[in-house]
Parts: C-alpha cells; sequence; structure tokens
C-alpha cells in the first residue's frame, strides 16, 4: 500500500438555489401551501401519467 492515494474529496455544486427562489419557496409555503400532495401535485402527477399513457 505505500502507492496508495487517497481519493480526491467530490466537490458539490454552489449556489445553485438563488437567494430569490428560497425567499420564493418560503414564502409560498408560509402562505400554507404544502410540498406533498397538494392541488398542483396532484394535477402534476395527473398530466404526468396521461403524458406518460398510464
Amino acid at each position: 500500500m505505500k502507492n496508495f492515494q487517497p481519493p480526491r474529496p467530490i466537490t458539490l455544486a454552489q449556489d445553485t438555489i438563488s437567494r430569490r427562489e428560497l425567499q420564493q419557496t418560503a414564502d409560498w409555503m408560509m402562505a400554507g401551501n404544502r410540498l406533498t400532495k397538494a392541488e398542483e401535485t396532484v394535477a402534476f402527477e395527473d398530466e404526468f401519467a396521461a403524458w406518460m399513457g398510464s
């Protein structure tokens, strides 16, 4: 193991969500909206299922 070199770290993407997007999401959630099984989610799932031919 004298030639062993530890693996290089894998860097993650940084700042992929803007402050504005974070604030909009927070405002949307604070307004009482749900992330799962809300009206928009169900509508999306129905539309996606139809698109997939399910």
